[in-house]
């Protein structure tokens, strides 16, 4: 019985042709005029959606949901790209990205998610100075299903909870070094998405932004416990 359920590959299913247009197609033709880093932010998620989409349609009958409803359009992204950027770091730290229940959590889980929230904190800045208000302990509830998405609810909303509090703790930090992590960690949230306007130039591109995250997160790492 074991060997027929593990002994073999599951059989792909018969590929679906994508129904309509590209994500990415579609976040080029919004209508965002003055408004850069929002058009960047849904640039990136869409072309990172697209990119997954083959996955879908190998594996199941149909397309990955999709919404046209912008402000969901914009939570969305930010939690897409918030969890791909914690991943990254924790990629180039050499830590696991993701969080089997077969085994206990990992320590740094909540400084993990602390980070994951710090970056959603400062895309949502960027974006209420275009116009668009976002709830971050939201972004940060889903950012923490998304990773804790083997596991129970209620142990993911516990840690969602305890990663909250400490954001909050250091968005209010006066003290010279925690401030400064924040704006760092700001500046590169800032050059990721002007990296990604569509008139960004080689300069704007130039930067290691693998690295630059994974900076930051080892910095978290050594004070979030």
């Amino acid at each position: 019985m074991f060997r027929e359920l593990f002994g073999r590959k599951a059989k792909r299913k018969a590929p679906v042709g994508p129904s309509g247009p590209s994500r990415l197609s579609e976040a080029r033709a919004l209508d965002l005029p003055k408004k850069p880093y929002t058009k960047a932010l849904l640039l990136w998620a869409a072309d990172h959606v697209d990119q997954c989409e083959a996955y879908y349609r190998a594996y199941f009958d149909g397309n990955a949901p999709r919404t046209q409803a912008l402000l969901e359009r914009i939570d969305s992204g930010i939690v897409i790209f918030s969890a791909h950027f914690t991943d990254v770091a924790l990629g180039q730290l050499g830590l696991q990205t993701v969080f089997l229940p077969t085994g206990p959590l990992p320590r740094e889980v909540k400084a993990i998610l602390v980070f994951a929230g710090a970056i959603a904190d400062q895309l949502a800045g960027l974006l209420q100075a275009e116009g668009f208000t976002s709830d971050v302990d939201a972004l940060l509830r889903r950012v923490a299903q998304y990773k804790m998405l083997l596991h129970p609810e209620a142990e993911a909303a516990e840690q969602h909870r305890l990663a909250g509090r400490v954001l909050a703790e250091l968005r209010d930090h006066d003290a010279t070094n925690v401030r400064e992590w924040y704006r760092a960690t700001h500046r590169i949230v800032d050059l990721t998405l002007r990296a990604h306007i569509p008139t960004a130039t080689a300069e704007d591109k130039r930067h290691d932004l693998p690295r630059l995250y994974a900076s930051q997160l080892a910095t978290l790492l050594k004070t979030v416990r």
